[in-house]
């Protein structure tokens, strides 16, 4: 009896050591914002160039801040911002993941009065040092889809968006559906033979026990 009772617990907690950790929980509220920033609610949020010294009206409560306020502000390195950027506005969110963990959004880049001379740019910032574009904007509104998965550690996302060698339009950047999760863990191969082990002892005890 006490053997069994042995072999299950030892089952249990390979079972629980190969299964997911608990998703990484966030709720744009509480993400650091930097600029012209208004949350919608805990997946969507608005996000412009806006700026009160240049004559326009924020979304939010706060204005567009100039490029080397809003890398600190974001937690980018310095200078990690292209040279062409004049001003803008994000989010930010540091987090510990205990597994691999990814991170998506679906976003919208828009802006009021298009001209090709000034391209206004979506962007995101992994841990801080890796700059990618989502998008210039174009003379329709430009949709995606975000996905990024991180590994097990500490990390920071920041996304998104720059006046580009102007500060006379605002444009938008709209997040949407902002989902956090863990990736399932495969089991190693010698955890998941020893698994198996233990079910068919289970089973061979169980039909000796019959018979």
């Amino acid at each position: 009896m006490h053997k069994h009772l042995l072999l299950a617990a030892l089952l249990a907690s390979l079972w629980a050591g190969s299964a997911a950790a608990a998703p990484v929980s966030a709720n744009l509220a509480q993400w650091t914002s930097a600029g012209d920033v208004s949350v919608g609610s805990a997946t969507s949020a608005r996000i412009t160039t806006a700026a009160v010294d240049s004559g326009e009206q924020p979304a939010g409560t706060a204005s567009a801040l100039l490029f080397y306020e809003l890398e600190p502000a974001l937690g980018m390195a310095p200078g990690l911002l292209p040279a062409d950027t004049i001003e803008g506005s994000g989010l930010q969110f540091g987090f510990s993941a205990p597994t691999s963990t990814t991170i998506s959004f679906a976003w919208t880049l828009s802006t009021a009065l298009f001209d090709a001379d000034y391209l206004d740019r979506a962007f995101v910032v992994i841990d801080g040092t890796l700059f990618e574009s989502l998008a210039d904007v174009a003379l329709t509104a430009v949709n995606g889809q975000f996905s990024y998965t991180f590994g097990a550690g500490e990390h920071s996302l920041a996304f998104g968006i720059l006046d580009v060698n102007s500060t006379d339009l605002v444009s938008t950047l709209d997040i949407s559906d902002l989902r956090i999760g863990s990736v399932a863990e495969v089991p190693e191969p010698g955890t998941s033979a020893l698994l198996l082990a233990g079910i068919a002892g289970l089973a061979g005890t169980a039909r000796r026990r019959r018979g």
